[in-house]
Parts: structure tokens; C-alpha cells; sequence
């Protein structure tokens, strides 16, 4: 498990004030141990627990844009794709800093990139080089010379099996299956995310299902069982490898992608 950086906080960077509009930001920012200069984040920050104890700014797709005037924020760290909280940041004269972590190495140049803006940079080298190394400790031993062909599932409606999307090749999930040794049945994807059919799914007949959203689709793995059972002729279903992976962590792309490659090995390979 990657720990926090307990580095004591120094002026070197000034005393910003940070508002986080992505878990994975949040995170980031505590590990690099500057923690004390955010603000603000969304409701779904949920760790580390000190996370919880800033003022919550709203969602990704209903920011409370006058909440955020009123933290009165100097820097927002947000998402590419994340416009209407950039667009009101400029307009109100706060120093934005884009993130993607879309992919594996998107997620270490953006900490390198947080911890170059806010002056600590060897900080951020040093945790980067700590989770790759935990990465690479975690999936150096395959249990088994078979790779599971894994279907991905990070959205779908809750109580039906259709609007399925799944993680491709391409998405830091999908690169962290392949580094664990399992095979993504949807690795033709050209972007990281797709929408898929029930069809496609039993076309590409996956040996293991893993519902990896933390949202409230997942939260009754014997409803997921249900609906799943209704592709009987996929081997996931016929061998009842059908895996809620429900922890908080499982969605989010920053620090703790170890314990995501660590939960992807057990399920792969039942270890214990």
C-alpha cells in the first residue's frame, strides 16, 4: 500500500489555496503532503479521512460555483475535460492546473506536473518512483500460465444490463489488468472508455466479469449475479466468476493503484 509522504511543509511554494475537483487530485495532493493549502474538494473525496474535513465544493457535473468564490481559492486543480470549472476559474482570476488520468503515465505526469507547480517536484519523483515500484512488486509473481480474459465493466444501469460501459487497453485500468496478466476482451478499443452492447459482450464471451465502480450499481453483488446470469452461455457466468470489486479505491486513478493491481491479482488468480 502506497503511504503518505510525510514531509514537513515549508514556504518554498507559497501558501496557496487549493481547491480539488477530482478524488484523484485530492489524493495526490495529501501525498505529496500538501494537504493543509487545499481548501476545497468535491464530495466524493473520501480520502485520505483529513480530506473529508475541507469545505466540499459539489460534483463533477454540479460544482457549487459560489462556494468556490467564497474559499476564495489562488489555484484549482482539475480535470481536462472538467470546462465549466475552468471557465468560472478564469473568469474569477484562479491559476488552473490540468490533470489527466486517463492512463498509467498520465497519472505520473500529472503528480509531476502538481508537485513542479507547487515547488516540490523531488517529492513528486519519489512517489511516482514509489508507486511503480509497488506496482511491479505486486505483479512480478503470476500465479497461473492461463491469462483470464477479463471484461471490464466501470458503468451500467442499475438494475438492467444495458448502457454498459467498459474500460479498453488504453484506460489505467485496462493497463493495470495487462501488467497483472489478464487479458482485456475488449483490447480493439481505440479510446479508453467505450459503451457496448449485450451482444458485443457475448460475442467476446469473457472467463471473468469484474464490476469495478464503486457506484450504487455494485453495492449488491447478488443483484450483479442476477443480472450477469441472464448471459448464461459466457463463461464468466457458467463458472460463476463474477467479481464485485466495490472499494472506493477501484475508481480512482492516483496513488492507490497499487491495491488496485493487488485486488486485480487475487480475483485473477484467487490467491490469498
Amino acid at each position: 500500500m502506497i503511504g503518505l509522504l510525510s514531509y514537513p511543509l515549508t514556504n518554498a511554494y507559497g501558501r496557496e489555496r487549493i481547491i480539488s475537483t477530482t478524488p484523484s487530485a485530492t489524493e495526490i495532493l495529501f501525498a505529496l503532503g500538501c494537504g493543509d493549502l487545499v481548501v476545497g474538494v468535491t464530495n466524493f473525496c473520501t480520502y485520505p479521512p483529513e480530506a473529508t474535513k475541507k469545505v466540499h465544493i459539489g460534483g463533477d457535473f454540479n460544482p457549487d460555483l459560489e462556494k468556490i468564490s467564497e474559499l476564495r481559492p489562488t489555484m484549482a486543480v482539475v480535470l481536462k475535460t472538467d470546462n465549466k470549472v475552468k471557465k468560472y476559474c478564469r473568469k474569477i482570476g484562479v491559476r488552473i492546473v490540468e490533470v489527466n488520468f486517463d492512463s498509467i503515465s498520465n497519472i505520473y505526469d500529472s503528480i509531476l506536473r502538481i508537485g513542479e507547480v507547487l515547488g516540490v517536484p523531488l517529492r513528486a519523483k519519489k512517489l511516482v518512483a514509489r508507486i511503480e515500484e509497488g506496482l511491479n512488486r505486486v505483479v512480478a509473481k503470476k500465479y497461473s500460465a492461463k491469462r483470464p480474459r477479463v471484461l471490464l465493466v466501470v458503468y451500467r444501469e442499475v438494475n438492467r444490463l444495458r448502457d454498459v460501459w467498459v474500460a479498453g487497453p488504453k484506460s489505467f485500468l485496462g493497463e493495470i489488468l495487462s501488467r497483472c496478466g489478464g487479458i482485456n476482451v475488449f483490447n480493439d478499443l481505440k479510446k479508453p472508455y467505450a459503451r457496448v452492447s449485450v451482444e458485443e459482450i457475448l460475442a467476446r464471451n469473457p472467463d471473468m466479469i469484474f464490476e469495478t465502480t464503486s457506484m450504487e450499481i455494485s453495492n449488491d453483488p447478488k443483484k450483479a449475479w442476477n443480472l450477469w446470469s441472464e448471459l448464461g452461455d459466457v463463461g464468466a457466468v457458467r463458472h460463476r466468476k463474477i467479481y464485485v470489486l466495490n472499494a472506493p479505491y477501484m475508481t480512482i486513478p492516483g496513488p492507490r493503484i497499487v491495491l488496485i493491481a493487488k485486488t486485480f491479482m487475487h480475483y485473477l488468480y484467487q490467491t490469498h
